[in-house]
């Protein structure tokens, strides 16, 4: 993929330009160098079909100007105002030596124009996206210090967690809209931002490989169920394992800056130590008992609906065996070696959370009434629950075929039955 397709952000950038001014300072000329708009031009939303039309010459945020432009000291001022919307997120920064402060380490991040351009589109018009890169590079500075990394390490952590999701202003905001759900199209696009974002920064000599693997990486997992590559642990650089965890405990927080339901994060990071590193998990342990302290409103919770998930949670694991057994010629495939090994994971992580055989429905035998337990289980079925979700998505995304596999249909049933968890 060396191609962007830059619709979607084209479109962001010429609806900002509607509001503030956005000035091109040269002209913008087609791949065959034919001027399309003269230097001095304000770029808005009438020259978005004339602009995306054509592949142009270089990218057109190389050369523009926009009105309030992002640079060092907006970055500092916005995280800051982050900061000071909630304790717990102040927390991370007060856990840190003054070398990884904001103000030490912001100044000494990379911002060339392009980047600038991007990040003030991101700013004024995905906002979510804006403050998701800040809330990450916030958190990261605390890894960093936790994980005693040097100053080169710790800037290149920073940059990457500030960058990492720019690769989502090429994508149709209507995916991450919360309640869309994808198809298996939309799906694809989505995990090719990590793709996107490494093409945007790999370009500048300003950002050094480790930055830009961790853009690659940050959806990769340790034992290879992540994206766009499907990596394991031995090919997965270590900046892009600090981002990894950084970004998960990032998405914890609201567009301003407020921890939603983070007295979960603990556990579920503990649920997906097959994935993340667990020694980097660990240097977040100074912060869980607050985590852990947050008030929530709590989800309701059904002793009968837990059991009747766990039940068919352990029946499709059952059923695998079944189905591993059915053609003995895929045994040896790849993607059954793939599948096996998530779902070991998951019984590891199933006796983990007192969720094996017998075990939940033996507590809430004993404690069915009572809410705080079932509000725990309730967390750790949802876990369950989302990583089989990952499964058949990394499954259909890497084998589309074997959905509908007339080979072998005991493999598309079971995957019939895996989605509709």
């Amino acid at each position: 993929m060396n191609e962007i397709d830059q619709t979607h952000y084209m479109r962001a950038l010429t609806q900002l330009g509607d509001r503030k001014a956005v000035i091109n300072h040269e002209p913008i000329y087609t791949d065959n160098k034919v001027k399309l708009v003269d230097s001095g031009s304000r770029i808005d939303s009438s020259l978005f079909e004339h602009l995306i039309r054509h592949k142009l010459l270089k990218p057109i945020d190389e050369s523009l100007s926009i009105e309030g432009m992002v640079d060092h000291r907006v970055l500092l001022g916005d995280a800051n105002g982050l900061l000071a919307s909630d304790p717990l997120l102040q927390r991370f920064q007060q856990g840190t030596a003054n070398k990884y402060r904001l103000a030490t380490v912001l100044p000494k991040l990379s911002l060339p124009l392009t980047i600038a351009v991007k990040l003030t589109v991101a700013r004024e018009e995905r906002f979510e996206l804006y403050n998701h890169s800040l809330l990450s590079l916030i958190i990261s500075l605390y890894a960093a210090a936790q994980g005693h990394l040097t100053e080169n390490e710790t800037i290149a952590l920073a940059s990457a967690a500030l960058l990492h999701d720019l690769g989502l202003l090429h994508i149709d905001p209507a995916l991450l809209a919360p309640q869309h759900r994808l198809t298996e199209t939309e799906r694809r696009h989505l995990y090719a931002h990590p793709i996107i974002g490494y093409l945007l920064l790999k370009p500048f000599d300003d950002y050094p490989e480790a930055v830009c693997n961790a853009i690659y990486e940050h959806h990769e997992r340790l034992d290879g169920s992540g994206y766009p590559r499907g990596l394991t642990v031995k090919s997965i650089g270590m900046i892009s394992q600090f981002l990894g965890v950084v970004e998960i405990i990032a998405s914890r927080f609201d567009d301003e800056g407020h921890c939603k339901a983070c007295q979960q994060l603990e556990f579920i990071l503990k649920m997906n130590t097959s994935k993340l590193n667990p020694q980097l998990i660990t240097l977040f342990s100074p912060i869980f008992p607050e985590l852990r302290n947050q008030q929530a409103m709590p989800e309701s919770a059904d002793a009968e609906k837990l059991l009747a998930c766990l039940a068919k949670v352990h029946s499709l694991l059952e059923q695998w065996q079944g189905v591993e057994q059915h053609d003995s010629t895929a045994q040896a495939s790849a993607e059954v070696a793939f599948i096996n090994g998530q779902l070991e994971a998951l019984r590891t992580t199933l006796r983990y959370a007192g969720l094996d055989q017998g075990g939940l429905a033996q507590l809430l035998s004993d404690d069915g009434e009572d809410e705080e337990i079932l509000q725990d289980f309730l967390i750790a079925i949802s876990e369950v629950r989302w990583q089989l979700k990952g499964l058949w998505n990394e499954v259909t995304r890497r084998w589309p075929e074997l959905a509908e596999s007339s080979r072998n249909r005991a493999m598309a049933q079971w995957l019939t039955e895996l989605k509709g968890l």
